[in-house]
């Protein structure tokens, strides 16, 4: 059966194949007449770009939806919506790509998602719930879009909009786009929305598929709407136009960007609604008519080769930062050839004018991320054996900054596991010598969860956060985001955060069969300051209508600036060996300006080995430590590819050694481009936060000796395969290997472990990521007390008790801007600065030659190990160095 299926969908593809390439045998230039045989028994063509308006209305003075009778006459569940979107292909070439794509091998170029935590990942701010289906019963699936301005957001679905201020409160509506199109004729049965800011102009922009009065809703027009001010709760010109350019053609899925001169918008056009495609074209509409309630002229139109599958014009974002696309050239993004790679870049420079529009050329996405795209599969959800569609891999949106367009797709992938469906996104480089050129961009996804209908905004930093539904067998359809800063390496993400959790089983026209229809597309912006993103997403809603769809509105920051925490790994000429080197930065609480930075290293993927060389602070407050690690280091400042990885411990002079500030940095791989980007504290605490979330890593909760036997029994979680490390002054005593070990116990015992005396452990799991130990301490240690510190000349004379030949001492020296860390000595004279143990009581030793004059802080421990805290087993002196 296996056999007879495969070829069945080897003949389905050859379908596919052979349909490609007879639409592409006959592809037209840009402004060529639509075929003759794609319209037959077609009467007169209508006049082209026909345009109606202006006609002005006033947004409150309309009713909303439940005070408004159209919302109780209208159908519910509608009719439009309930098969699969339209393509170019039939729908057993479109069923075949389908199967093939189940059968996608792992592929290893696929970003596997973290779904824990990550420093820089977008934060959620401002959340409240937007549209959903109790606002208006007819509208299945809802595909939001959002535009936001200074003080306004107005969110859309199909066939509603609502006005909002910043903190979610309504300020207009729920709205029907028929009651808001009410004034202008040949503008009902609305479908497929399109909302737009435009910075330059302080105006929004609502456009609005309608439904035509032809066969199968064909010689349908385009609905547009301009705010007259800066207010979108004010009124508003009312225009619109023929985008069924022949008769019986029926036009679908517009979508439109601002542009310098104009509002650009494209589609696809079929034969009628159930007919076949016919082509795409893009209008220039002109916005500055339209903002001053002009007349307006038929806009503009060009036609792509009958191969290319909907257009995108790009929106523009940056005014206010300096960054808007000036002039007369605007670019718009393409399938090329619907095999959801081939993406051609478009230029139409001067619509108004020369009106010249020229392919660029072709970015291919599956060599541009290293993989290759299947076609969108069907989507799971938790409770049902129901399915969602997820549509095809056409491009959802192409967003302008800096220079650059960003894209996102659903494309199917095999992330390891099996097929799912993920996120592919693209940085594109429009204006590069050569023709456009792939910038960045990845294919993301996890085993077992399907993402799709992305957006993708970016802000002046060129942060980049994209919003899409996500689904599994084990949750609710729901809305998550993801996101990276423009400094992070290319071709990465951080985590991904959720937006609004699904609440419900998904159904979509009551008694529907599976696939539901879930919808085209979803929507994200960049507010006008050029820094925040907003989100409106679609999630499956707990409510008692026949469609349990709802949406949710987010605001998502990001530093927008470089990483708070940035070390620099530089590519010497040895191939296989790094160095580090650069800025620092450490966010998290109580820090102070007598605090230092001391390194460690893992040198086998696992235990750690300290570096005694302490980086004095160039910045601190109570929260934040900088500094800058010299290029090159202290000795040892180079590393082995897959030697491990890096460590960074913050110490304060005024407490002692405290552990509870770590951040890792890996060094894994043969080469360097497989070093990974770095992972900072910013502000995480290390010893209650993993910064690696995703892994396992162990937690010490209690340690508990047996005096009799000194074997010391640690619980927490997360022990299988690690080990166990002890510090002193001088370094790591560790590792210690367990006897016995669980996931949530390790036995161990060995040299050093007496009874009665105090230290710290810490867990190291084997994948060599570490953190400490929360500040459990055992009994394995003798106290010693400083009661008093002299200097005579160069002489420093420490009195108390507990002292003996093997008690070892931290000193650090500061001139009050500066500290000096001179890390462990003593220790039975095995360290640089030998003591000179008088007695039990006392203890001396030479002034380091390169100690600075002013205040000095001594640290006496009996080793082996180092106390955790200032809790009376790890004792303080101070005095002043001449």
């Amino acid at each position: 059966m296996k056999t007879r299926a495969r070829i069945g969908i080897a003949l389905a593809l050859l379908v596919v194949a052979v349909f490609v390439v007879s639409r592409a045998s006959r592809e037209r230039t840009p402004s060529g007449a639509v075929p003759a045989q794609l319209r037959p028994g077609d009467g007169a063509v209508l006049a082209e770009g026909a345009v109606a308006g202006p006609v002005s209305v006033n947004v409150l003075a309309l009713p909303r939806i439940d005070q408004d009778p159209r919302a109780q006459t209208r159908p519910v569940g509608g009719t439009k919506k309930k098969n699969r979107p339209k393509t170019p292909l039939p729908p057993e070439a479109t069923d075949a790509l389908r199967e093939q794509a189940l059968e996608i091998p792992p592929q290893p170029g696929v970003q596997i998602v973290n779904e824990g935590r990550s420093p820089h990942a977008p934060t959620l701010a401002v959340s409240f719930d937007s549209l959903n289906f109790d606002d208006d019963p007819a509208s299945v699936p809802p595909d939001p879009e959002l535009a936001v301005g200074p003080n306004h957001i107005i969110a859309v679905a199909n066939s509603s909009l609502e006005v909002y201020n910043k903190t979610g409160t309504t300020l207009a509506g729920p709205l029907l786009f028929d009651t808001f199109f009410s004034p202008l004729t040949g503008c009902s049965s609305t479908f497929d929305p399109n909302v737009l800011y435009d910075e330059e102009a302080d105006r929004f922009f609502l456009g609005i598929d309608q439904f035509g009065s032809g066969v199968n809703g064909a010689n349908n027009r385009y609905c547009m709407a301009v705010s007259q001010t800066s207010d979108p709760t004010g009124s508003w010109w009312l225009y619109s136009f023929d985008a069924s350019v022949n008769t019986g053609e029926f036009f679908d899925y517009p979508h439109a960007g601002v542009g310098d001169q104009a509002i650009f918008m494209g589609g696809n056009t079929f034969v009628g609604l159930t007919g076949s495609f016919v082509r795409s074209d893009v209008w220039a509409i002109d916005k500055t008519t339209m903002y001053a309630g002009g007349t307006l002229s038929a806009p503009v139109r060009k036609s792509f080769p009958s191969s290319a599958f909907t257009p995108q014009p790009m929106h523009s974002h940056g005014f206010a930062q300096g960054t808007w696309p000036t002039g007369t050239v605007h670019y718009v993004v393409i399938d090329n050839v619907f095999d959801g790679s081939s993406m051609g870049v478009y230029r139409w420079t001067d619509p108004f004018g020369t009106n010249t529009f020229t392919l660029l050329g072709t970015v291919n996405l599956n060599t541009g991320t290293g993989v290759t795209g299947g076609f969108p599969v069907d989507s799971p959800q938790s409770g049902s054996s129901a399915k969602l569609q997820a549509n095809d891999w056409r491009p959802l949106g192409v967003q302008y900054r800096n220079g650059h367009l960003f894209m996102a797709q659903t494309v199917s992938c095999n992330p390891g596991g099996g097929t799912v469906n993920c996120v592919r996104w693209a940085e594109i480089d429009p204006a590069a010598g050569g023709g456009p050129a792939f910038v960045q961009g990845t294919a993301f996804a996890s085993n077992s969860t399907f993402r799709s209908f992305p957006d993708i905004a970016v802000n002046h930093c060129n942060d980049v956060t994209i919003g899409y539904s996500k689904f599994s067998t084990s949750i609710f359809p729901s809305t998550f985001v993801v996101g990276r800063l423009g400094t992070d390496s290319l071709n990465t993400l951080q985590a991904e955060v959720q937006l609004k959790a699904g609440e419900v089983v998904y159904s979509s026209f009551g008694n529907d069969p599976s696939p539901h229809r879930w919808g085209d597309y979803t929507g994200m912006t960049v507010d006008p300051d050029g820094e925040t993103f907003w989100y409106l997403g679609e999630y499956s809603r707990n409510n008692s209508q026949v469609s349990k769809w709802g949406t949710r509105i987010g605001s998502f920051t990001t530093s927008c600036e470089a990483p708070a925490s940035e070390v620099t790994l530089t590519q010497p000429a040895s191939p296989n060996v790094l160095q580090f080197c650069g800025p620092v930065s450490l966010t998290g609480t109580g820090i102070t300006a007598g605090s230092v930075l001391k390194t460690f290293l893992s040198t086998s993927g696992g235990p750690l080995d300290l570096v005694a060389n302490g980086i004095s602070p160039t910045g601190t407050t109570s929260t934040t430590w900088t500094g800058n690690l010299p290029c090159p280091w202290p000795a040892p400042n180079q590393y082995s590819l897959g030697q491990g990885f890096l460590g960074l411990q913050l110490v304060r002079t005024d407490v002692g050694f405290s552990s509870s500030n770590v951040v890792g940095i890996p060094l894994i791989g043969n080469t360097a481009q497989s070093v990974p980007s770095i992972l900072a504290i910013d502000g995480e605490a290390i010893s209650t936060t993993s910064w690696q979330p995703s892994i396992g890593l162990a937690n010490v909760e209690s340690v508990l000796a047996n005096n009799n036997t000194t074997v010391y029994r640690i619980d927490g979680t997360g022990f299988a395969s690690s080990v166990i490390n002890v510090f002193t002054a001088s370094g790591n005593c560790g590792p210690l290997t367990p006897t016995a070990q669980t996931s949530t116990t390790i036995d161990l015992q060995g040299a050093g472990l007496v009874p009665d005396r105090s230290g710290s452990f810490q867990v190291v799991n084997a994948t060599g990521n570490f953190r400490t130990s929360n500040a459990v301490s055992a009994p394995i240690g003798a106290a010693v007390n400083i009661s008093s510190i002299s200097i005579n000349s160069n002489t420093v004379t420490v009195n108390g008790s507990g002292f003996s030949s093997l008690t070892v001492i931290n000193l650090f020296a500061s001139n009050g801007s500066t500290v000096q860390n001179f890390g462990g000595f003593g220790g039975g004279g095995s360290a640089n600065i030998p003591l000179n143990i008088v007695n039990s009581g006392q203890f001396t030793f030479t002034r380091p030659s390169k100690a600075m004059a002013g205040n000095a802080f001594v640290e006496a421990i009996n080793p082996p190990f180092i106390p955790f805290s200032g809790s009376g087993n790890d004792p303080q002196g101070a005095f002043t160095l001449p």
